[in-house]
């Protein structure tokens, strides 16, 4: 019985290496072409930057906001002093009270005078005098209402409101300040309204157009975008074109100043591995496909030329077309890992 101890020993080593294995999913690498991105890197900006202004010659009383402030359309973001304007108003409101008093007196008396003159109790004349007096207090209470309209409409322009939905780039002015007409307050930078500017080569603007779908890369995120126009206008020195891209769900995290790249489908062609995407996988910030060979997991540094569907374009020095890239599974292994395709 000792002599086959050696093989029991073996085969209870094998049999523990085949119960270790990890199960994974391959596919097969394939040699294939694909236009690769060109990648052009911009800045971001606002399309939409409104420098509210004061409408009225007034101290500014209040500034509700501060640089960077999220506010939404309608709301007040800074008033101006009204307490004179307040005064005439409650004035002028009395005023119009006691005019309507005496025009409502008036008409009725219009009305009795008619009837007294069908009784042939009052003469024409004095009928006639009673309706002028009526219609000409009538006309007085409508232009005391519409002057009163004027100043409430005077009072709320003291109140300088959110146009849309924004957020707050800049203050012009503190509480305090007397402010003329036209001054401005604060500029307010629509929300929803941020979009890439980059400068393209003549090459590319040539075969871009107006609605085209691109992709974006900012914050480390994908957005889809779309181009929204190129300037008529190039630099002299550079030769390249300005060109708008806006995005189709912008974030709320995308602020102006930030870098995003845009990126461009190539019109040429290049030769590269094609692999399922799901394939690649990060690793201490490199991109890498795990392999299977001898039933080992083995890794491979990539070079991402771009995508074409659910297949990825690879560049590598090690990865060769015929290879098993493991496709689900490799983000649990290790390099020289016993793994066991499904």
């Amino acid at each position: 019985m000792i002599r086959f101890l050696p093989i029991l020993l073996l085969l209870s080593t094998a049999h523990i290496i085949a119960a270790d294995a990890a199960p994974v999913v391959t596919t097969i690498v394939k040699n294939g072409s694909i236009r690769p991105n060109e990648t052009y890197v911009g800045s971001l900006r606002y399309s939409t930057l409104s420098k509210l202004s004061a409408q009225s010659a007034a101290v500014l009383e209040t500034i509700a906001v501060d640089v960077g402030d999220r506010v939404k359309a309608g709301q007040i973001l800074a008033t101006q002093d009204h307490a004179i304007l307040s005064a005439n108003i409650a004035a002028k409101a009395a005023e119009l009270k006691k005019s309507r008093a005496s025009d409502e007196q008036a008409r009725k008396d219009a009305e009795r005078y008619k009837v007294l003159l069908a009784q042939n109790s009052v003469s024409e004349q004095t009928y006639e005098q009673s309706r002028l007096k009526a219609i000409e207090l009538a006309a007085q209470s409508e232009a005391l209402g519409a002057q009163l309209k004027a100043l409430e409409i005077e009072k709320e322009k003291r109140s300088i409101r959110a146009p849309f939905d924004g957020v707050v780039a800049e203050k012009h002015a503190s509480a305090g300040d007397y402010l003329s007409a036209g001054a401005g307050v604060i500029s307010l930078a629509k929300t929803d309204s941020i979009e890439l500017g980059v400068y393209l080569p003549a090459a590319t603007v040539s075969r871009i157009e107006k609605g085209m779908k691109v992709d974006v890369n900012a914050l480390g995120e994908d957005y889809a975008a779309k181009i929204a126009g190129v300037s008529p206008r190039g630099d002299a020195s550079s030769r390249l074109f300005l060109t708008r891209v806006v995005f189709d769900k912008p974030s709320a995290k995308l602020l102006e100043g930030m870098e995003a790249t845009l990126k461009i489908v190539s019109q040429k062609s290049e030769n590269a591995l094609l692999v399922d995407r799901d394939a690649v996988v990060s690793r201490f910030g490199n991109d890498v496909v795990f392999y299977v060979e001898n039933g080992v997991a083995q890794s491979a540094s990539v070079e991402i030329l771009g995508y074409d569907g659910q297949n990825a374009a690879l560049k590598s020095a090690t990865l060769k077309e015929g290879m098993r890239a493991i496709v689900k599974g490799a983000e649990r292994i290790a390099p020289n890992q016993s793994v066991k395709p499904l």
